[in-house]
């Protein structure tokens, strides 16, 4: 994977390299990748780019729709060139409806597909990139899709994705609104004046059997929504009253939800978390300590599983990031290399790819074009 930028640099790097220390973490997001400059506003960048789509499968730009056709480089145009190209353009509305031509970061997108309101954090920027990181997820998935397809027809295509449009499929409590419309009635018979989306998030609803409860010294996030997971709860709290009929089935436990998530509440502040998990997991009921940054970086399970990594970088010493959490088993991911520093594979892959001549090379960074 080739990772291009203009020859000053691109703002994320930009950004960390202002900040003694940051710039480590564009390993987590740019190991394994190699990386040069390209000035794509110059007439021989934009040959040289040419020149790598022609040797190359795949195209990922999350730029601004239009930006790419500003430079002749659009997909219309790189897909003669090579017509097995797969072209992936991340927008923050995609290439249709009012808003395509709109500029998008992660903010924007969690707003837009109406996250923010969801986790009812209007107020405040989200504390997770899930615009950026889910949508970057979502677009790895669409080019296997399309590779994939490439092999039945040996044809490339476009993949427009919209980070809105990720976003939305990720807001269960929209869409399980719109699909409940006019429902109202009947729900309410079941469940109360509450609705669907918010039965299991409600913070004015706490359901004793989807919680995050308060030990000693920490928190436990448990579930028991089975009939078995229940009866795993009530055998670890001890509690006659939640063996009672007024918890017997999954509607009365919703009904009586204060009473029972009170009762589970005051078992888990007399103990540690590390107790309270223990029991519970000896009763088959799933639940895990709410983990902190600190915890989760030294997490055992993930350390075996491989995703608290580390690599070491030429100039910044040891770097640590994320394993991969694809784990197969016939193709196992490698960790080959750390972030590429501004340009530093330029005449490697110029070179290798193009096979283009020291002096080539140094005609181009004379002219401004890498």
């Amino acid at each position: 994977m080739i990772k291009i930028e203009p020859p000053q640099g691109e703002t994320m790097r930009l950004l960390t390299m202002m900040i003694p220390g940051v710039e480590r973490t564009l390993s987590i997001i740019h190991r394994n990748k190699k990386g040069i400059t390209l000035n794509l506003k110059s007439e021989k960048g934009r040959g040289i780019f040419k020149q790598l789509v022609a040797v190359s499968d795949v195209v990922v730009e999350n730029f601004t729709p239009g930006t790419m056709e500003k430079l002749g480089l659009s997909y219309d145009v790189l897909s003669k060139i090579q017509p097995r190209l797969i072209y992936l353009a991340i927008s923050g509305f995609g290439r249709s409806g009012p808003l395509k031509d709109y500029p998008a970061f992660d903010l924007i997108a969690q707003a837009a597909g109406g996250i923010m309101a969801a986790l009812e954090q209007e107020s405040k920027p989200p504390k997770v990139m899930f615009g950026d990181l889910v949508s970057g997820a979502f677009g790895a998935l669409g080019v296997a899709a399309a590779l994939f397809a490439r092999q039945q027809t040996g044809a490339g295509q476009f993949i427009d994705l919209s980070m809105q449009d990720v976003m939305y499929i990720h807001n269960y409590r929209a869409l399980s609104r719109r699909a409940t419309e006019g429902l109202r009635e009947t729900i309410d018979s079941f469940i109360g004046k509450t609705t669907v989306d918010q039965l299991l998030t409600d913070e004015s609803r706490r359901m004793p059997f989807w919680n995050s409860y308060a030990t000693q010294d920490g928190h436990v996030a448990l579930v028991a929504l089975t009939d078995d997971q229940w009866k795993g709860l009530v055998a670890a709290v001890d509690d006659p009253e939640l063996a009672g009929d007024a918890y017997s089935n999954l509607i009365q436990r919703l009904r009586n939800w204060k009473r029972g998530a009170e009762i589970v509440a005051r078992w888990c502040e007399g103990q540690t978390t590390a107790e309270t998990v223990r029991v519970l997991r000896s009763q088959g009921v799933p639940c895990t300590p709410v983990m902190g940054f600190d915890q989760v970086n030294a997490d055992e399970q993930l350390r075996q599983r491989s995703m608290l990594e580390e690599i070491t970088h030429p100039r910044l010493g040891s770097v640590k990031i994320p394993g991969n959490p694809l784990k197969l088993e016939q193709t196992p991911p490698r960790l080959d290399r750390p972030h590429p520093d501004l340009g530093q594979d330029t005449a490697d892959v110029l070179s290798s790819l193009l096979n283009l001549t020291p002096s080539d090379l140094e005609s181009l960074r004379r002219e401004g074009a890498i």
